[in-house]
């Protein structure tokens, strides 16, 4: 069923546009998510940047997306400000429920910004 108000919603007198995703993995073993969000209304607002991760194939069932990252921004009307996050390798774990551990499966997540569950904006990718 779909819902009326997904995850994430929210309502403003302005609106945002994204642009210019980066998702790198980086030596750490982190990933690093930056993105330009752009107040581009004519009022002030705020804005909450959410980052979701996706398992492209999975041994186990999964979620659709996961919720793992956000951040909030004020902007003033025209104003654009850079957006960085940065992802533990935790944020592509699971519970494994027969070895009992958590496990981080290797290959591919699609990695969505927006700003709801519903309101995604960008993709990206990253191997992990």
């Amino acid at each position: 069923i779909p819902v009326l108000f997904p995850f994430g919603h929210g309502l403003s007198y302005t609106t945002f546009s994204y642009s210019d995703l980066q998702v790198k993995g980086n030596s750490d073993h982190t990933v690093t998510v930056r993105v330009t969000v752009t107040n581009s209304g004519a009022m002030a607002g705020q804005e909450v940047v959410q980052v979701y991760v996706a398992a492209q194939k999975s041994k186990q069932p999964r979620p659709k997306k996961e919720l793992k990252a956000f951040q909030k921004v004020n902007l003033s009307a025209g104003e654009s400000k850079i957006i960085t996050l940065t992802l533990e390798q935790s944020a592509f774990a699971y519970f494994h429920p027969k070895a009992h551990k958590w496990t981080v499966e290797r290959g591919k997540y699609t990695v969505l910004v927006g700003g709801s569950s519903q309101d995604i904006r960008m993709k990206g990718e990253v191997n992990i």
